[in-house]
């Protein structure tokens, strides 16, 4: 019983991939009222499928997600400047190379002489990001929300 209260509200691995899915169209949009009415339609298209979240709770969740990816990539590039191989378990998968590729390398500092430099962690990485977009999208179907949204963007390349 108290499994169930803990883990019932968890985000499922479907509302993650269509949470970075549908993040990777914010990168390309400007303004403050914009991506707020964007923020609003990734919740209305994310607690369809799973369990519901405010969009405080939505914005948490990706802060979480990117923080964990920073920490692979940092393990990662501390092994690889030491000269060994990663420690087991470590190593980026497609949710990985999707967040980097939305945020972009620059995201992710290394803390050097008390200082945070920016540095590019794929260097010496095989990386090719995968843009599946479309595909997912339209696979997941995401109702009216979806369809609205589209025709917004439609219509501010228009205005």
């Amino acid at each position: 019983m108290v499994f169930n209260i803990l883990f019932k509200d968890r985000v499922t691995k479907p509302q993650k991939k269509m949470l970075i899915t549908l993040l990777r169209e914010t990168k390309y949009m400007e303004g403050k009222k914009e991506k707020e009415w964007y923020w609003e339609k990734i919740q209305a298209a994310l607690n369809t499928i799973g369990p519901k979240k405010t969009i405080i709770q939505w914005k948490k969740c990706w802060r979480d997600m990117r923080l964990t990816t920073r920490k692979k990539l940092a393990e990662l590039k501390r092994c690889q400047l030491a000269g060994g191989s990663p420690p087991p378990g470590i190593e980026l998968n497609q949710e990985d190379n999707d967040i980097i590729d939305i945020v972009g390398t620059e995201y992710f500092y290394e803390e050097m002489n008390g200082e945070l430099k920016p540095e590019n962690f794929m260097s010496g990485f095989d990386y090719v990001p995968e843009h599946f977009c479309d595909a997912i999208l339209s696979a997941a179907a995401v109702s009216n929300g979806q369809q609205q949204l589209m025709q917004h963007q439609k219509d501010q390349q228009h205005a």
